[in-house]
């Protein structure tokens, strides 16, 4: 049976495996929007980009702290909700034209983060 240490890094890296995805898919859809003249919508995608970009570096340093933590029961069950609401705001990401507010989303959801290891 997995330890509660196994299971958050599972999740954590989970999560991070869809923040990649996401960044991808956001780089197409930005490259798709310059190619078609909207430089404005190629604009935001960018920055939503890189705003992924950072939240990959909150992941990687969540990731690092698990690493050190000896209890993890709490934060397992809270890693499990944001790498679910993760995926689903991915999967919505790449089925709809909203691009700019799942990505919004995406970025709030990791965001939480933040506040699991408080």
């Amino acid at each position: 049976m997995p330890t509660d240490a196994q299971i958050a890094l599972a999740k954590t890296r989970s999560l991070k495996s869809t923040i990649f995805n996401a960044m991808a898919e956001l780089g197409m859809r930005a490259e798709e929007a310059l190619d078609a003249g909207d430089e404005a919508l190629s604009s935001q995608l960018s920055l939503k980009l890189v705003s992924l970009g950072q939240q990959a570096a909150l992941v990687r340093r969540t990731e690092i702290q698990l690493l050190s933590e000896t209890s993890l029961a709490g934060p397992t069950a809270k890693l499990e909700s944001i790498a679910s609401d993760a995926r689903t705001t991915l999967k919505s990401l790449k089925e709809t034209a909203d691009t700019l507010a799942h990505a919004a989303q995406l970025i709030t959801i990791v965001g939480r983060l933040s506040s699991t290891f408080t």
